[in-house]
């Protein structure tokens, strides 16, 4: 997916920054004029458009245009690593090096994030849980009871607790964004994180 995406890249390296759907059709566009052009013939037409904010193109564009510093370019990304005649494959153009002096051959620039990670997680191991009731009491203690290791979080509801007005304000946008995110209702959860999931910092709290 991420692969189909940068091969979205125009003559001049933009990656789009809207994704429109009108039923089954699917559209990228490079800038909001564009989007605004082609948007006015739909409605007139009387089409339903379902527009999508790509923001992490912008990122993207950020990292890519860097990549040059260290003597790279976004083809990296997806380098393939040829098989020679004699089985072996064609030596690896990145390696990480290890302060033990241990390597990893890479295939291409995207496998960069993979690689660390694997070289940080030795000896580790990583689990996630949906609900405290898929812990065992041995990983119930040691993630969230045992007071010298947890992290207790306070949530505050609003900037400030002065205005009742305001509170009960907030209390009424929290109950409805809980409801979304905890109810039945899969079509409006999944509707609620594609439009917020940009303003995400970090999924693990």
């Amino acid at each position: 997916m991420f692969r189909a995406f940068v091969a979205r890249r125009d003559a001049a390296g933009r990656l789009p920054s809207v994704r429109a759907q009108r039923g089954i059709e699917e559209t990228y566009f490079y800038t909001e004029a564009e989007f605004e052009a082609w948007h006015r013939t739909a409605r007139a037409q009387g089409q339903i458009v379902v527009r999508n904010e790509l923001g992490e193109a912008q990122q993207l564009q950020r990292c890519f245009a860097r990549l040059p510093e260290f003597g790279c370019a976004v083809e990296d990304l997806f380098l393939h690593r040829e098989e020679l005649i004699t089985g072996d494959r064609a030596p690896a153009v990145f390696v990480l090096i290890t302060g033990e002096d241990q390597t990893t051959e890479l295939d291409n620039l995207a496998a960069l994030p993979a690689g660390v990670r694997g070289i940080g997680g030795r000896g580790w191991e990583i689990k996630r849980f949906k609900g405290l009731g898929e812990m065992n009491k041995d990983e119930l203690w040691e993630t969230t009871m045992n007071p010298a290791r947890r992290v207790l979080r306070k949530i505050m509801v609003g900037e400030t607790s002065d205005d009742p007005e305001q509170a009960d304000i907030d209390a009424v946008e929290t109950d409805r964004v809980f409801s979304i995110l905890m109810g039945e209702d899969v079509e409006s959860r999944r509707e609620f994180i594609e439009q917020n999931a940009i303003h995400v910092k970090n999924l693990d709290v």
